[in-house]
């Protein structure tokens, strides 16, 4: 619990408000420390970036904590025994964790305290995804999962198409408007093929890094051990390059692919070479 309390603190402290500097200027905002840290906490409310989501694991862990081992050992048990019904009910609970909050709250509903934000209307819907990764790590899930060429007993072929199927579905919808305005319904079909989307590609994607990443690289297991990092870092990285190429006329393809893995190999590299430091590799 150590690590995740002391990244959520420096990046509140300094990261997340490096990375509004560049909006700071753009808005006509000079370059007054004092003036910015009181904009950026009173008037602004403390914008939280990307680490909302570690707090909240945090939140996590403490209510798993709580919950009694038998819940985790139904899983185990439900995928021995009836493994699609198992996923079944994974997708039913990921419908209702979603569906009714969306039609109700909006796909875009934040809320918080200070600078510990959370998404209303998903809360319930990261909850059960981390639960479900809590109880298939205390199990040998991949036994379980990956058996007689099928993913936990459905054809595999059908598994690998449906998530690309609907996710195409899902960003033209969005594209067109869906769910952007006051229309609930709308909303709650995207979050629908949302539902449809997220146990299966869960699924593909543990297939296709089982079947074709078996063997240990020099790249991967380095992508591995600062990922961490990289999601802490990222965010300052990805906005200041945005800002530095403002004012250069490139075409938005190219500004997006340099600001892309601008962002990445300068996050990967930052990461690698503040783990050298002992007191610093134990928060990245």
């Amino acid at each position: 619990m150590q690590t995740p309390r002391h990244s959520v603190f420096v990046c509140r402290i300094f990261l997340i408000p490096f990375a509004y500097l560049p909006a700071w200027f753009l808005a006509g905002g000079q370059p007054d420390t004092g003036q910015f840290i009181l904009d950026y906490i009173f008037r602004q409310q403390w914008p939280v970036g990307p680490p909302w989501f570690i707090w909240l694991l945090l939140a996590f862990n403490v209510f798993a904590l709580l919950l009694p081992l038998k819940l985790f050992r139904r899983l185990d048990a439900g995928l021995q025994r009836r493994p699609a019904h198992t996923v079944f009910l994974w997708w039913l609970f990921t419908l209702l964790s979603l569906v009714p909050l969306g039609m109700w709250l909006g796909r875009y509903a934040w809320t918080g305290f200070g600078p510990f934000d959370f998404q209303v209307n998903r809360v319930g819907f990261y909850l059960i995804y981390f639960l479900t990764g809590a109880a298939l790590g205390g199990m040998d899930w991949q036994a379980l999962v990956f058996k007689d060429n099928r993913l936990a007993g459905l054809p595999a072929g059908i598994c690998v198409a449906l998530p690309p199927v609907f996710f195409t579905v899902l960003e033209v919808l969005t594209y067109r408007g869906w769910g952007a305005g006051p229309d609930r319904a709308s909303a709650g079909l995207l979050e629908l093929l949302l539902t449809a989307i997220c146990p299966f590609s869960c699924l593909v994607l543990m297939w296709l890094f089982r079947r074709f990443a078996q063997r240990p690289a020099v790249l991967s297991g380095s992508l591995v051990a600062n990922a961490f990092g990289i999601y802490l870092c990222h965010y300052p990285l990805l906005i200041w390059l945005q800002y530095a190429l403002l004012g250069v006329s490139l075409p938005s393809v190219v500004k997006f692919f340099l600001v892309s893995a601008g962002s990445l190999a300068g996050s990967w590299v930052l990461t690698a070479l503040l783990r050298r430091f002992k007191p610093i590799s134990k928060i990245l």
